[in-house]
């Protein structure tokens, strides 16, 4: 089993994120949509720094990943922050201008 699963889809039209899907799940913990971290994205001015902040803050609060003989929900929390965050930023340098 893996430590988390990340799963994401988002557009941009006009300098602007939209249709933006994210679900993160693993191990005994069910995928969920994380849909108040897709609120912050969603219409976001591209990413920046501060986004990626809250982006991060959110995904501490509301992804709640179930506990199992390996891992903690803790560390599987940090995990899945850390990996999106990760993922937002690798793309913002594949396509650019995610920094202006």
């Amino acid at each position: 089993t893996s430590v988390v699963t990340l799963a994401g889809k988002l557009t941009i039209k006009e300098n602007q994120l939209c249709n933006v899907r994210i679900a993160a799940g693993g191990g005994e913990t069910q995928p969920m949509r994380l849909r108040n971290v897709e609120s912050i994205l969603k219409h976001a001015p591209i990413v920046d720094s501060n986004i990626l902040k809250k982006v991060y803050q959110t995904v501490m609060t509301e992804y709640q990943p179930v506990e199992d003989a390996f891992y903690s929900s803790n560390y599987r929390l940090k995990v899945a922050s850390n990996l999106l965050i990760s993922e937002l930023e690798k793309w913002s340098g594949e396509y650019g201008g995610l920094y202006k």
